[in-house]
C-alpha cells in the first residue's frame, strides 16, 4: 500500500508499508506458553525512485532559431529575418543574406555585389554597422508552437498546459505517478477472477469444477470508466499544482505560447477520444501527449501531437523493473 511520498533532489522516495501481522514470540518456561509478548515488525525501509526512471517519454521537439529585426528607431526597422544561413533581409534599397553564421555571430553579404559586412554579435541590442548606418539587433522572444492532428476526440477544443520546470515540478510528477499506479492496481484487482472458497467437487462427468469465476464485462467496464474519470481529474490537478500556463487548441489546429523565457519546460495535453468496443457502446479513452524541452534565448520550439505519439494514461509512465 502506497502511504507516503517524499522528494530528495532528483530522487523520489516512495515508502511502501508492509502489511505483515505483528509477531508473537513465545518465551516458554516451565509453565509452557506462559509469557507472550507482542513485538512489532521492523520499520519499513523507503524505496528510492529516481525521477529519470519514471519520466514519461517525450514527443519529438524541433528547435529552430528565432527571428530577429534590425532596429534603428521606432519608425525604421528591417525584418523580421530568420537566423539561418542564406536567409534574406531587405535593408533600405539593398538585399542582404546572412552568412558565416555561428551560435553567437553572423555576417551580412550584399547580394548585388557580394560585399560582406561583419561579423556582428548575435545578441540582444548588439550593434550592426552598415556603412554610416548603425542598427541594433532585436531578437523576437522565444516561443513554443504545436499542432494537434488526430480524429475522434470528444471535445472540439482541448486545453494544453505549459509547465516551467522548477524544484517543485518533480514532486508533482511523482504524485501523478503514484495516483496512476493506484488506479491501475484498482482496475487489475477489480478485473481479476473471483475465487470461491469451497471444496472442489466432481461433476457427473467426472471433471473437476474450477473455483474461480470471471468478472462480467459490464462490471469490468464500470471499474475502467471510474478509473478513466479519476485519471482525468488527477491530470487536471497536476497541471494546476504545477502552475501550468494554459492555451486552448482546436482539434486539428495549432497552439502557441509566446514570450517564453529560457529554461526547461513540459508541454502536456490530455484529450478523450471515442472508441467502440465489441458488444459495448462507444466509450471514451483518455490520451496524453507529453513534451519535454529546453529553450535558450535564441531558439523556438515546434512539435506535432498526433495519434502516433499519443499515450494512454495507463502507459504514460514507464514500467519499473
Amino acid at each position: 500500500m502506497l502511504n507516503r511520498m517524499q522528494l530528495f533532489g532528483l530522487g523520489v522516495v516512495i515508502c511502501f508499508f508492509s502489511t505483515m501481522a505483528p509477531v508473537l514470540p513465545v518465551d516458554s518456561g516451565y509453565g509452557g506458553m506462559d509469557n507472550l509478548r507482542l513485538s512489532a515488525p521492523p520499520p519499513p525501509q523507503p524505496e528510492v525512485v529516481r525521477l529519470e526512471d519514471i519520466m514519461p517519454s517525450t514527443v519529438k521537439v524541433d528547435l529552430a532559431p528565432v527571428h530577429f529585426i534590425l532596429w534603428q528607431n521606432d519608425k525604421l526597422r528591417y525584418g523580421p529575418a530568420l537566423f539561418k544561413e542564406g536567409a534574406g533581409v531587405e535593408i533600405e534599397t539593398a538585399v542582404y543574406a546572412l552568412t558565416n553564421l555561428s551560435s553567437k555571430a553572423f555576417s551580412l553579404i550584399r547580394m548585388r555585389d557580394g560585399f560582406v559586412s561583419g561579423p556582428f554579435e548575435y545578441r540582444e541590442n548588439a550593434e550592426v554597422n552598415l556603412g554610416a548606418t548603425v542598427f541594433q539587433v532585436r531578437m523576437m522572444a522565444p516561443h513554443i508552437r504545436g499542432r494537434l492532428q488526430t480524429s475522434g476526440l470528444v471535445l472540439a477544443r482541448v486545453p494544453v498546459g505549459l509547465i516551467s520546470f522548477n524544484e517543485r515540478t518533480a514532486s508533482h510528477i511523482a504524485r501523478l505517478y503514484s495516483e496512476y499506479q493506484t488506479y491501475i492496481m484498482e482496475v487489475k484487482a477489480a478485473s481479476a477472477p473471483v475465487e470461491i472458497i469451497a471444496p472442489r467437487v466432481k461433476s457427473w462427468t467426472g471433471v473437476n469444477r474450477d473455483n474461480y469465476i470471471d468478472r462480467s464485462a459490464a462490471d469490468v467496464a464500470r471499474v475502467e470508466d471510474s478509473a478513466e474519470i479519476k485519471a482525468r481529474k488527477a491530470f487536471e490537478r497536476f497541471l494546476s499544482k504545477a502552475g501550468a500556463r494554459t492555451a486552448i487548441c482546436p482539434n486539428s489546429g495549432d497552439f502557441v505560447f509566446q514570450n517564453v523565457r529560457p529554461g526547461r519546460y513540459l508541454v502536456c495535453m490530455m484529450a478523450a477520444r471515442k472508441e467502440a468496443e465489441p458488444g459495448l457502446t462507444f466509450r471514451s479513452k483518455s490520451l496524453i501527449w507529453w513534451a519535454d524541452l529546453t529553450l535558450d534565448e535564441s531558439h523556438m520550439a515546434t512539435m506535432l501531437f498526433s495519434s502516433d505519439n499519443a499515450q494512454p494514461w495507463q502507459s504514460l509512465f514507464p514500467e519499473r523493473r
